[in-house]
């Protein structure tokens, strides 16, 4: 439910452009592939997109996932973000022990 509401409803990724992977019971690893304006906006503007996208909406993501539950944490490996290395990002939401 966590990876619909956020990815699907508010950030508007066509699922065909989204692969999501179980890592574990409690973790599950989105690629998403999509058109991303954070990417675009960083790639014009000669902007580091590690630091945007971690500045810019890391925490707002958060805040959301924990409305969902409490429990969720949502992460990004940013060794694995656009444009560096992959032609996806790497995402993960993962229950945690409170």
């Amino acid at each position: 439910m966590a990876y619909r509401i956020i990815f699907l409803d508010h950030m508007k990724i066509n699922p065909e452009h989204s692969l999501v992977k179980r890592v574990s019971p409690k973790k599950i690893r989105i690629d998403s592939y999509n058109f991303c304006p954070y990417l675009e906006a960083c790639v014009q503007l000669g902007l580091e997109t590690k630091f945007v996208c971690k500045q810019i909406n890391e925490q707002s993501i958060q805040k959301m996932v924990e409305m969902i539950h409490p429990n969720l944490k949502f992460s990004r490996n940013y060794s694995n973000i656009r444009p560096f290395n992959k032609h996806f990002c790497e995402e993960y939401i993962e229950l945690v022990d409170s």
